[in-house]
């Protein structure tokens, strides 16, 4: 069974990004993660810094 907080799954993928406003209400929720597919693109970013 799947559980979700609000609209996020209980499964989602780390990192999760919460922003509040200034009355510390939720006011978007992202979730991201990247794969052994992005290795080369991550490589990139981090040699061109």
């Amino acid at each position: 069974m799947d559980q979700r907080v609000g609209d996020v799954p209980g499964q989602a993928v780390l990192p999760i990004h919460v922003f509040v406003d200034g009355k510390d209400r939720v006011q978007c929720v992202r979730t991201a993660g990247i794969g052994e597919d992005d290795r080369t693109a991550v490589e990139q970013l981090l040699m061109s810094l």
